[in-house]
């Protein structure tokens, strides 16, 4: 499933956090499955904590990997992403032309030699093990310009993308000290988009989850190097 206004989703103006549970849970009664495991990587972490919160009837398991959360949740505050994510928090709201004409330029943008400007230059801002993966492993480096392109190139343009930028400033509706389900979460020590830090601040309030960060590896590198990993985990809670 695509988020809403994400890749081929429709948009769903004015939607919350909230919202995702009873969609996915839904999408699953629509497909004949009663529980089914998940996982969250990058900014789908949000989405996998709201469903281990409001329907963990429905679930088996669930992992996280160099995922973000919900910011209102932690206090560390936006100081420690990406400066390219910094950059974009003031202008999440301008007209949406503008937002998608900037996305495809970056979708154009992201599809040159990671080896020459401009992408040499965002890879620069990365983490070591980031930048070696998507260097020296080119199946890897064309599954992620697919996927961005795809994400950020939709039909609802940047106006999608950014709506769903703003999930990550609202507060959700529940109390993460109270989520019982337990959740595994895995990030980089080196992460450059998302810091450890902010994961570490939420884990420490959810007494059902726990939180292991990998030395060395980035953003990127720990989603290819631990989704083994996750998926081991959650074959192992069935």
């Amino acid at each position: 499933m695509d988020r809403p206004g994400t890749g081929k989703s429709s948009l769903v103006l004015g939607r919350k956090l909230s919202d995702w549970p009873p969609l996915l849970a839904a999408f699953a009664d629509h497909l004949g499955i009663a529980k089914f495991g998940q996982i969250g990587v990058s900014g789908g972490g949000p989405y996998v904590l709201a469903c281990a919160a409001m329907i963990p009837e429905r679930l088996i398991g669930s992992a996280v990997l160099a995922g973000m959360v919900p910011l209102p949740l932690t206090k560390a505050g936006t100081s420690g992403l990406h400066p390219i994510y910094r950059a974009l928090i003031p202008i999440r709201r301008a007209p949406a032309f503008c937002l998608t004409l900037g996305f495809k330029i970056a979708g154009l943008a992201c599809k040159a030699n990671p080896r020459k400007l401009p992408m040499s230059l965002l890879l620069r801002s990365l983490s070591a093990e980031d930048r070696t993966i998507m260097l020296h492993s080119p199946e890897i480096w064309e599954v992620l310009t697919r996927s961005f392109t795809e994400g950020v190139c939709s039909p609802s343009g940047g106006r999608g993308v950014m709506l769903d930028s703003e999930i990550y400033f609202q507060k959700p509706g529940f109390d993460p000290s109270e989520v019982i389900h337990p959740i595994r979460y895995w990030h980089g020590d080196d992460d450059k988009n998302i810091p450890a830090s902010l994961v570490e601040d939420l884990v420490a309030n959810m007494p059902h989850a726990k939180l292991k960060v990998e030395p060395e590896l980035g953003h990127f590198s720990l989603a290819v190097h631990r989704a083994p990993a996750a998926l081991d985990y959650i074959a192992g809670c069935a």
